[in-house]
């Protein structure tokens, strides 16, 4: 193994993986992929180790999932409603322009089925979000979500 990607790492892990292996300059550990959007904002401590040692982070489920970037085009947050018709974009082009905006460690990999979603996700990188657009956004956001089911604590395997 020449370089390491982790997935759903929490910041002690990310640092003792960092600490054995290194960081991206020494072809250690070059990306986390762990859960974050507009919808689910934790991890942010491994957000920070990320932009600390130049590890890419991968946010998995960018838009907070289908059935929740279905809820961004219904209005559900009226700030990246407002946001996106000033822009003439889409509210997921917002969530994923806020992203991409948040830290310059954040690739977001969007997941998509159609033409019109991909061309849409692309479209997002090229959305010019203003730092008080950001802040706003930000505000707006619910402090915390639930963890998803699949990184609920499990019990020790014997």
């Amino acid at each position: 193994v020449q370089q390491l990607g982790v997935s759903n790492y929490n910041k002690e892990q990310l640092e003792v993986a960092i600490d054995i292996l290194g960081g991206p300059s020494e072809g250690g550990v070059i990306s986390v992929q762990n859960e974050f959007s507009v919808f689910y904002r934790h991890d942010l401590d491994v957000l920070e180790v990320c932009e600390q040692h130049g590890v890419a982070f991968f946010p998995w489920s960018p838009l907070g999932s289908a059935s929740r970037a279905q809820s961004l085009l219904a209005g559900d947050i009226p700030v990246m409603s407002e946001i996106a018709a000033s822009h003439g974009v889409s509210e997921p082009q917002i969530a994923l322009a806020w992203l991409l905006h948040y830290s310059p460690s954040i690739i977001a990999l969007p997941g998509a089925t159609r033409p019109e979603t991909v061309r849409d996700s692309v479209a997002a990188s090229e959305v010019a979000v203003s730092a008080e657009e950001m802040s706003a956004i930000s505000a707006a956001l619910p402090e915390s979500a639930p963890r998803a089911e699949a990184l609920a604590p499990a019990p020790p395997r014997r």
